[in-house]
């Protein structure tokens, strides 16, 4: 199976870096793609093997640069800050018509391979420069939903939080994302020193309060729960936590 068929789940973000780094006329002629790793990493040969498919779908130049160091924070922190001009782009949206264009066009150009759409990385986290994230938020998945459902009937639109953040997924649903999502991603690296530390129990826990809170929002308490990033420096807290979490009901 080709590399990029294993991809299913791809975060809008990711997409919306790839598709703004544009000239000033408006008309897309490069395309950076930041790897937060060294070269040779695997994320870095992945990114060369999107880059060359990127390139010759578009007919676009298209460049890898590594920016590595801090624990992935020094090329992080450059994208998050990084605008197609060169300046800082910061939230909130000047027209969200723009995004809603942009979720349209992308969800009906990859309707045939592409029936996941994992809004935005941890904004919750670093990935969202906001003053008020859980409005802002709630407003970009909310006009995904629309504007992916009106593109593709099919497509299924999930919410991404940092870490196992209870607290920001029901602010979220509060302020408007109700009705508005098919799954969940988490990444829950923080919770893995628990576990290494024979945390289980706790571990366990996390899926059960969340679907008390959807209970509690009048939401699908059998929404799919997706772990889809997760990582330690040894192996055995990672086991333990993929156990547990295939344990409380996570198929990802």
């Amino acid at each position: 199976m080709a590399p990029w068929r294993l991809f299913r789940l791809i975060s809008v973000s990711a997409l919306l870096a790839l598709s703004t780094h544009s000239a000033s006329s408006g008309t897309l002629r490069m395309v950076k793609i930041v790897v937060p790793n060294p070269p040779g990493s695997a994320t870095s040969m992945l990114a060369r093997i999107v880059a060359d498919r990127v390139g010759q779908a578009e007919g676009i130049r298209t460049i890898v640069e590594n920016r590595p160091g801090a624990g992935n924070i020094v090329g992080s922190e450059y994208v998050a800050h990084a605008a197609a001009d060169g300046g800082t782009r910061k939230f909130p949206i000047k027209d969200i018509q723009f995004w809603r264009d942009y979720v349209a066009g992308a969800v009906g150009r990859y309707k045939d391979d592409i029936h996941y759409w994992e809004v935005w990385n941890e904004f919750n986290g670093s990935f969202g420069d906001s003053k008020n994230k859980v409005k802002d938020y709630a407003e970009l998945v909310v006009t995904a939903y629309e504007a992916a459902k009106k593109a593709d009937p099919d497509a299924k639109i999930g919410l991404s939080v940092a870490n196992f953040d209870v607290g920001f997924l029901d602010a979220v649903i509060k302020a408007g994302t109700a009705d508005h999502f098919d799954f969940i991603c988490v990444h829950p690296y923080e919770n893995l020193g628990a576990v290494a530390e024979g945390g289980e129990v706790g571990y366990l826990s996390l899926a059960g309060n969340l679907r008390k809170m959807l209970a509690a929002n009048k939401q699908r308490t059998d929404v799919p729960l997706w772990i889809t990033e997760i990582s330690a420096q040894i192996a055995t807290p990672v086991v333990a936590a993929t156990n547990c979490g295939c344990g409380t009901g996570c198929p990802r």
